[in-house]
């Protein structure tokens, strides 16, 4: 409540102002609750719109609320992407041991991957529409790399590491996430997802969900 009446204060004294969320690992799923609720329960937010970029979060939504959220949307009332590394642990909690943990889901569909150890291709956009991130369970596991989005993304080399997002590659938010949401059905994606993933020769993203990547 005090961080939409705060939101609500700013949007009231600088009407064209940009409301952005974001966060990392927990901060990104806190981002996220906040942009939803902002949207649906501040007029002035609403007519603003609210972008949300999260960071190595991990799952914590059911399908009903993911579907909430791919409402708006749809709806061009939030732009919303998470930003995931391959071998990243975080966005693939909680594990996949008990029942109860299937019904996770990530809340925002639109995904950047940054595979920084494959030089053709460490940087891809798509949709995972089903929000489990299975795909990400054929990278072998680096604990290290949950704090490292900023470096790669800024095309810095850390200490001891010498992969890295080329420098050249562009920010996909805009193009990239537009195309993908005005041509895509999330709801359709996540049936065929369904249907295919008792196929034993479907790979890993059709299996589980996941649009085949744009190459940016």
């Amino acid at each position: 409540m005090r961080v939409r009446q705060a939101v609500e204060r700013a949007l009231s004294a600088c009407p064209h102002a940009l409301l952005i969320t974001t966060g990392h690992s927990l901060g990104g799923s806190l981002a996220t609750l906040c942009a939803y609720d902002l949207l649906t329960a501040s007029p002035a937010a609403r007519a603003a719109g609210c972008t949300c970029v999260t960071f190595g979060g991990n799952r914590f939504v059911n399908r009903v609320f993911q579907r909430a959220v791919s409402a708006l949307t749809q709806q061009r009332l939030l732009v919303a992407l998470r930003v995931s590394i391959a071998g990243d642990l975080v966005p693939r909690l909680p594990l996949y041991l008990a029942p109860a943990a299937n019904e996770c889901k990530h809340a925002i569909s639109a995904r950047l991957l940054l595979e920084p150890r494959r030089p053709a291709r460490p940087l891809s956009f798509g949709l995972d529409a089903l929000g489990t991130n299975r795909d990400l369970f054929w990278h072998w596991p680096d604990p290290d790399v949950h704090v490292h989005h900023e470096a790669y993304l800024a095309g810095a080399h850390l200490k001891g590491r010498k992969h890295t997002l080329p420098l050249d590659v562009p920010w996909p938010l805009p193009q990239a996430y537009l195309a993908i949401i005005e041509t895509t059905s999330i709801d359709a994606i996540g049936h065929e997802a369904h249907a295919n993933a008792d196929n034993a020769d479907a790979d890993a993203g059709s299996a589980d969900g996941v649009r085949p990547n744009t190459r940016i």
